[in-house]
């Protein structure tokens, strides 16, 4: 048993996509890591200091199919086998780290990524509270949403609603609107003091 657990430990993607977190953290310390220690800047890297990494799409998803799936184990697997490892699993991971504001696209077509490397104690740990925290920042955001169907709904169609109905609903679906924004200008300008400090 244990010959077969040192040999397939190292497999970490199959045919099924992967949570987001597990896919930013595997990218995070397998390969911008690996990248950001042959900068000269990063033994000198303090805890709130981020290093910049430009890594392409195309090599991020190479070095995961030659390292974490099967093929890494027998150079024929790819023959006949589906590919692990998809270019759209990796897009999502970039994009989910370009919206937390720890990497930023270098081109409009989402092809090359400037990642910027962080040492966390635990990196898995920091992505599933990010995307737990992002989720509830962007449920938050729903009265946007709210605010706007009501809008729609009062002047669209006018016929469903009373003149008096249609004042008070736009007066509530601009209010959320209005509370909506106030909220996300309020939280980016914390993050952006959370950056600074």
């Amino acid at each position: 048993m244990e010959v077969l657990l040192d040999r397939y430990s190292t497999i970490k993607l199959y045919a099924a996509e992967p949570p987001l977190p597990y896919m930013i953290e595997l990218i995070w310390t397998q390969i911008v890591l690996d990248n950001a220690r042959t900068d000269p800047r990063f033994r000198k890297l303090r805890k709130k200091q981020k290093l910049p990494v430009a890594l392409d799409v195309t090599e991020i998803l190479k070095r995961l199919r030659a390292g974490f799936t099967f093929r890494s184990l027998d150079a024929n697997a790819a023959e006949g086998s589906p590919e692990t490892a998809h270019k759209s699993w990796v897009v999502k991971a970039l994009e989910k780290l370009v919206n937390l504001r720890e990497a930023e696209w270098t081109d409009a077509t989402k092809v090359s990524s400037r990642i910027l490397f962080q040492q966390y104690e635990d990196p898995l740990r920091h992505f599933v509270v990010a995307c737990v925290q992002a989720r509830k920042n962007h449920q938050s955001l729903n009265p946007i949403n709210n605010g706007l169907r009501s809008i729609r709904l009062c002047f669209f169609h006018p016929s469903n609603l009373q003149p008096r109905s249609r004042v008070i609903l736009s007066l509530w679906a601009s209010r959320q609107i209005i509370d909506a924004a106030r909220y996300t200008v309020e939280s980016s300008q914390r993050s952006r003091q959370e950056d600074l400090r």
